[in-house]
């Protein structure tokens, strides 16, 4: 587990930080520089760029993760014809659907007339968002899979969210307007994705000068296996992100043609602080899944289970944590708000429980993806995907915005119940420890206990819960032993400090 707990460190430091910058653009600089609607607008951009991306892909970003061990030769800097062959099947496709998106457009806006008439005014801005979207998906899953996963984490999670930080701050002055701040947001995309090109071709993993060509028999191996996460990947996406484009498309508020826009930018504000719940999957997932891929090509069933414990271990002790801080300060973030994000809390909650299941059943999702048994991991997340559409359509009628978030909590619980009853039965892995209930109830007890304190100042109040609830959760972690490679990680950095002290 070393290489997974030197890179998922840095990964989750970078993840963080990332995370810190998001929560000020959402909570406090989008809400209160730009309109609801404005806000909604952009986010459903993003969501629906991502999930045209989806098709795009053809499942590619799995299949290089999952073939670049057997075609990449060990003397030789290249992918052995694997990224070429992908990246050029990829932009085949999304030309086809860039025609779609096109021809189709009236048919294709329809949905969004009366609920979300914003987006169509910006509609054309979808087709250069999700090609450049794909492309950063195609070479940083390339990225990854060669473990390099720093880089193109840190143009991801801190270099976007900086640039539209100062896109924000220019549209406050005034000195920009909608259609160039989406300009503005649509470069920052491009620019990360030059810079991974760029990082790429410094260390020697990207050559222009010399392309090999796949073999014809590996190019349908590719393509077969391609086409089984092509459904699971998209169906995936389509699960976790389509509660936004109902919501923008469902919800009609009095004679607003943007009211679905609104209650979008509600559910993305709950929707950023969720995630962070989901941040320390994100970042081990980055350097677990090329691990993975190389223990079921030696058929290591002893490496997978370490991997498969180890890390539901973690995740769950990191998701418990982020959990319980953001809920106990929960009150006062909503003081921070703009008032007509209130329904926020209950958004948030609903969420916040979806991402925690997520996170507990640890890489559960990776295992089977890259196992023999790839095509199951197709059946459960199309199965996912007709649950999440029946959910919300359900739940988005009778409870608003906060049944698209019960309607997320509920596909998240039995995806990962199915996934993990699988991997039992098939394989025998069992990830859960005793330690993993402690962790649990160590945060149910520190909410009950700091959810309601109240000191009369709210920036006391989360300085309080925040160190009271960081200092007590980890001495707790820490001397209970509930996880060795966070001792060891903790253990680390203490010598690091005495060594530095005592210069």
């Amino acid at each position: 587990m070393g290489i997974i707990a030197k890179e998922g460190s840095r990964n989750a430091v970078i993840m963080y930080l990332g995370a810190i910058i998001g929560a000020l653009n959402t909570i406090v600089f989008y809400p209160y520089v730009m309109p609801k609607e404005e806000v909604g607008l952009i986010m459903t951009l993003t969501s629906l760029s991502i999930l045209i991306a989806g098709f795009s892909s053809f499942g590619s970003s799995a299949s290089i993760i999952k073939y670049l061990p057997h075609f990449r030769k060990e003397d030789e800097k290249n992918s052995g014809g694997l990224l070429g062959f992908v990246v050029l099947l990829c932009l085949g496709l999304a030309t086809v659907i860039t025609l779609i998106l096109i021809l189709f457009k009236d048919y294709l806006q329809s949905p969004f007339e009366e609920s979300a008439s914003l987006l169509i005014d910006f509609y054309y801005f979808l087709i250069p968002l999700f090609i450049i979207n794909l492309l950063i998906e195609l070479f940083g899953n390339y990225a990854n899979a060669l473990f390099k996963t720093s880089f193109q984490m840190f143009l991801k999670e801190v270099v976007i969210r900086v640039g539209q930080t100062i896109l924000i701050g220019a549209y406050f002055f005034k000195w920009i307007n909608l259609p160039s701040f989406l300009i503005g947001y649509l470069t920052l995309y491009l620019v990360s994705f030059l810079l991974l090109l760029i990082y790429l071709f410094s260390i020697g993993e990207l050559s222009f000068g010399k392309v090999r060509l796949l073999d014809i028999s590996k190019r349908w191996e590719v393509i077969r296996y391609g086409g089984f996460t092509f459904f699971s990947t998209l169906a995936n996406s389509f699960a976790f992100r389509i509660d936004a484009l109902m919501l923008g498309s469902m919800i009609v508020v009095g004679t607003s043609s943007n009211g679905g826009l609104g209650a979008t930018a509600i559910y993305a504000v709950a929707l950023n602080m969720a995630s962070m719940i989901e941040m320390p999957f994100r970042a081990l997932g980055q350097i677990v899944t090329p691990v993975i891929s190389y223990a079921w090509k030696q058929d290591d069933h002893e490496k997978l289970k370490e991997v498969y414990t180890k890390s539901t271990e973690t995740l769950i002790i990191l998701g418990v944590f982020v959990f319980a801080g953001i809920w106990c300060c929960m009150n006062e973030i909503l003081q921070i708000l703009p008032k007509e994000y209130a329904e926020v809390k209950w958004v948030f909650l609903w969420l916040g429980f979806g991402k925690f299941i997520n996170v507990a059943s640890g890489a559960n999702g990776q295992i089977l993806i890259l196992s023999p048994k790839y095509y199951v991991y197709t059946f459960v997340t199309i199965f996912g995907l007709i649950l999440t559409i029946v959910t919300n359509y359900i739940f988005i009628d009778l409870y608003q915005t906060e049944g698209a978030a019960l309607a997320t909590a509920i596909t998240y619980f039995i995806i990962n119940f199915s996934m993990w009853m699988y991997l039992l039965l098939k394989y025998r892995f069992q990830p859960f420890q005793r330690g993993n209930v402690v962790a649990l109830l160590l945060g149910l007890l520190l909410s009950l206990i700091f959810f309601n304190l109240d000191v009369g100042n709210l920036w006391l109040n989360l300085m309080i819960k925040a160190i009271s609830i960081s200092i007590i959760y980890w001495l707790v972690v820490y001397f209970s032993k509930l996880s060795i490679d966070i001792n060891s990680l903790i253990d680390k950095n203490l010598k690091k400090i005495r060594k530095t002290s005592t210069k």
